[in-house]
């Protein structure tokens, strides 16, 4: 008799402890942030919204998340958030299949505020950020240029900005600024913001202090000698950044900007994989990510292609195309 209630009650025990294990599992999963993500992308991708992101991880800054960091998920359920953007018909589904063809109708895209989005607008030196991913909602989106110039693409990114009067910003690459002086100057003379993207492209990361404020500094100085003034604003190369990188940067008075779209536009095959990426995830205050150069046999004519209908999209539904600078309401340059 003793041995049948021991036997009941350790049964009892251990359904208890699965249905506990089950509960929790449903509860709440895990996602490691990537860099380029925020919490605004993170919420649409996984069906929540950013209020529970905030709650279930218990963040007190919104606009400042690592890349690498673990963030706790609520329970996916197929519902679909009403907070969501629904900026076109091009689905998710739509963007991983490789064998798709993106014959798109973009002329029906709607613009659809999120009011759960949370964004500080930086308007006081109190309240300066570490990284800056997006800009404030309003109806201005940032485009944003990396890992230029070359000769080769960076004229024809700036020959269809000019064509459509829109503004961009250029993180540059020291090196490459040495060896071509004439592009970078004439993107400074067309109003383009320039920036810091590091001297090499290395990941800021493997750097040690002294490294790191040289890496910034020559780069400083590169582009100082053709415009006669040093960028405020730097972005780390595949926006690596760890705390005590993002604290040296800070100190050392850069902004450090990231981005909330991102383009993938490096590898894209066709000018409709670029348009299947950017468009259908653009929302206010967005930072969007294309690069002007890129590594041996990469070719950027898909981002050349693909930006007039980029433009054109955007500034038919009033959407501003602006500089990250004026976007953030920040400083390009130090006095």
């Amino acid at each position: 008799m003793i041995k049948n209630r021991q036997y009941i009650v350790a049964l009892i025990l251990s359904l208890i402890l699965i249905f506990a294990v089950a509960a929790n599992s449903y509860a709440s999963e895990a996602y490691r942030i990537q860099s380029g993500d925020s919490l605004f992308t993170i919420a649409k991708r996984f069906n929540t919204s950013i209020t529970d992101l905030i709650r279930i991880n218990n963040i007190s800054n919104p606009n400042i998340i690592y890349s690498g960091q673990a963030l706790s998920l609520p329970s996916i359920d197929k519902k679909t958030s009403s907070n969501s953007y629904n900026f076109s018909r091009v689905t998710s589904d739509t963007r991983k299949s490789s064998n798709s063809s993106f014959n798109t109708d973009y002329s029906n895209i709607n613009w659809i505020n999120n009011n759960d989005v949370v964004i500080a607008e930086p308007k006081r030196e109190e309240n300066i950020k570490k990284i800056y991913r997006k800009g404030p909602n309003t109806m201005k989106v940032a485009l944003t240029f990396d890992d230029g110039p070359d000769p080769v693409y960076t004229p024809q990114v700036l020959d269809v900005l000019k064509k459509y009067n829109v503004k961009a910003t250029f993180f540059l690459v020291g090196e490459r600024v040495e060896k071509n002086p004439s592009i970078v100057k004439r993107i400074y003379e067309e109003g383009h913001t320039i920036a810091n993207h590091s001297w090499d492209h290395a990941n800021l990361n493997t750097l040690n202090e002294y490294e790191l404020e040289q890496d910034m500094t020559d780069t400083d100085n590169s582009i100082k000698k053709i415009i006669s003034k040093r960028p405020k604003l730097m972005r780390p190369p595949y926006g690596a950044a760890n705390t005590s990188t993002l604290e040296q940067l800070n100190n050392m008075g850069y902004k450090v900007i990231h981005w909330s779209v991102d383009t993938l536009d490096w590898k894209a095959k066709t000018k409709e994989e670029v348009l299947a990426r950017t468009l259908p995830d653009i929302h206010e205050g967005a930072i969007i990510l294309f690069h002007s150069a890129g590594g041996k046999g990469q070719s950027l004519m898909p981002t050349i292609n693909a930006l007039p209908t980029i433009i054109e999209t955007l500034q038919e539904k009033g959407i501003e195309m602006v500089t990250v600078d004026d976007l953030l309401s920040l400083a390009a340059y130090r006095r």
